[in-house]
């Protein structure tokens, strides 16, 4: 994706033009070499935010989730977990490129750079962030966190893997189920994501775990049992609790203690 300098919600008027812009907000003047063949549509076009895609899509029934495969199912709970985890917090989706002079195989430790610059600089986030092999590799994150400016991302992140192209945008969209198949749909499905990862904070260290220990004593309603955890609630059985942090204690360990 291509953040030009202009908001989400202008209109642009039809052209055909090779303009020199400032890439992720910054002046043409400290970008001039990024030279960027801009083709636009005949007819004027609305450039929309993620919640007017998710509103006008007419895709309101993406790709069933019982049809999609199993990496496709795993991913989708992992994003919902976080999701639910927090509940009423507006979520930002970032995509972080790679241009001719980086690769993709350092997209890994330099997420790691650029996550430590954004600690430092406006504070810790929580993140579930998905590498696909569009182009030359692509990061896509979800994430809970501060405000962070474009133009600070698209300057930290040229000097960090030398492409200065990223997008950001907030989501606004609450419906957890629908934004979660929204991205996978259409980041996911079709185009085969290489690896997917997140913080301790999306939903607390060792989760996947607590998932599985549901899932094996459970069955078929564990994903009932699941949802309540996250929501704040103890589960408690004849082998085991499980509190809402992810701590956990065998029932024979606790009549022992």
């Amino acid at each position: 994706m291509l953040a030009l300098d202009y908001p989400l919600a202008t209109t642009l008027t039809p052209s055909v033009a090779t303009q020199t812009v400032g890439v992720g907000g910054i002046s043409t003047d400290s970008l001039s070499r990024y030279t960027v063949p801009i083709v636009l549509p005949a007819k004027t076009t609305k450039i929309t935010s993620l919640d007017n895609d998710l509103h006008n899509s007419t895709e309101h029934s993406p790709k069933p989730i019982s049809k999609w495969n199993y990496k496709e199912k795993r991913l989708y709970h992992r994003i919902n977990s976080g999701f639910i985890k927090h509940r009423g917090i507006n979520p930002k989706f970032l995509t972080l490129t790679t241009s001719s002079r980086g690769s993709r195989y350092d997209l890994g430790r330099h997420w790691s750079a650029l996550h430590m610059r954004i600690k430092r600089r406006w504070g810790d986030i929580s993140y579930i962030k998905i590498k696909t092999s569009e182009g030359n590799g692509v990061l896509h994150v979800l994430l809970f966190g501060p405000y962070i400016p474009q133009r600070w991302l698209s300057a930290a992140w040229d000097e960090i893997h030398n492409s200065p192209i990223v997008d950001i945008r907030q989501i606004k969209n609450r419906d957890n189920k629908r934004v979660s198949r929204y991205l996978i749909t259409h980041y996911c499905v079709g185009q085969p994501y290489l690896r997917m990862s997140w913080s301790w904070g999306w939903v607390y260290k060792g989760f996947v775990s607590r998932w599985y220990l549901l899932k094996g004593y459970y069955g078929s309603k564990a994903l009932r049992f699941w949802l309540r955890h996250l929501d704040g609630d103890i589960i408690q059985n004849r082998s085991f609790v499980l509190h809402p942090d992810g701590a956990f204690k065998r029932i024979v360990d606790v009549e022992l203690a």
